[in-house]
């Protein structure tokens, strides 16, 4: 799932007591880039971490989380995997033995 952190930096934006001028003067922007911030899908760490303090909130959680969500997904698929090669391990085991009695040799 990809972030968009102009969508989140807009949402925390709007639930704090600071509008678009103050923003821009923090930033050292002019009012009409805090609107294209807005509207950004990426943005470089700076303004990121810039945003993070005067919103006072911690837009890099959303990478982190995702991060997490990713590699919980891929934990998950390796147990079903570890999972299914135990029971086709167990399978080929039965299978031998069978195999064994068969071919008229004593099974273990």
């Amino acid at each position: 799932m990809k972030v968009d952190i102009g969508v989140e930096v807009k949402r925390v934006f709007d639930m704090r007591e600071i509008n678009a001028e103050q923003l821009a003067d923090q930033l050292g922007m002019v009012r009409e880039n805090v609107y294209r911030v807005f509207k950004k899908s990426t943005m470089d760490t700076e303004l990121l971490y810039k945003l993070s303090v005067i919103l006072e909130y911690d837009f890099f959680q959303h990478y982190t989380i995702e991060k997490l969500k990713s590699t919980q997904n891929l934990i998950d698929e390796l147990n079903k995997y570890k999972t299914e090669n135990n029971l086709l391990h167990s399978e080929v085991t039965h299978l031998r033995e069978v195999n064994k009695i068969l071919s008229g040799e004593k099974a273990d």
